[in-house]
């Protein structure tokens, strides 16, 4: 696998069809560490399959993508804790914490994946379909005035 340069970020589609080394190596490469054997490209091993391979390798990336923990989440995204610790004004130890958590507020899970650049909906789901929940789409907004 040729590794983009630092500041570079594969698509999360792509990190997750690498193998366990392959995601090490980008890790450590992402964080200015020597990468230590060569490697094929990623559109080269691609391009070498068929395409039914192809579709399951996008099945399987999909359903990766779709459930993975938070501290997966930010690696995938390219940013150490550090880093994210720096967004969010917190403590590099804080993020280590946040991240080992099961149990949090929603605007505390909302602020962190607004500092990966993302957006967090809550869906539920139910046997006769799907719900998009809209009272937390911005809870700024959508605070109530507080009453004396």
């Amino acid at each position: 696998m040729r590794l983009p340069r630092p500041t570079q970020f594969i698509p999360l589609t792509e990190y997750f069809l690498l193998s366990y080394h392959d995601r090490q190596l980008y890790r450590q490469h992402s964080h200015g560490i020597r990468e230590k054997q060569m490697a094929k490209r990623y559109s080269e091993l691609r391009s070498g399959m068929s395409a039914a391979a192809q579709e399951q390798a996008e099945r399987l990336a999909q359903e990766l993508l779709a459930e993975m923990p938070l501290h997966e989440l930010r690696q995938a995204r390219g940013l150490s804790q550090r880093e994210l610790a720096e967004k969010l004004q917190v403590q590099q130890p804080s993020i280590a914490k946040l991240e080992r958590r099961t149990d949090m507020y929603l605007s505390t899970l909302r602020n962190h994946i607004a500092a990966m650049g993302g957006e967090l909906e809550i869906i539920a789901h139910f046997p006769n379909g799907t719900v998009r929940i809209s009272n937390f789409a911005d809870l700024e907004r959508n605070t109530p005035p507080k009453t004396p």
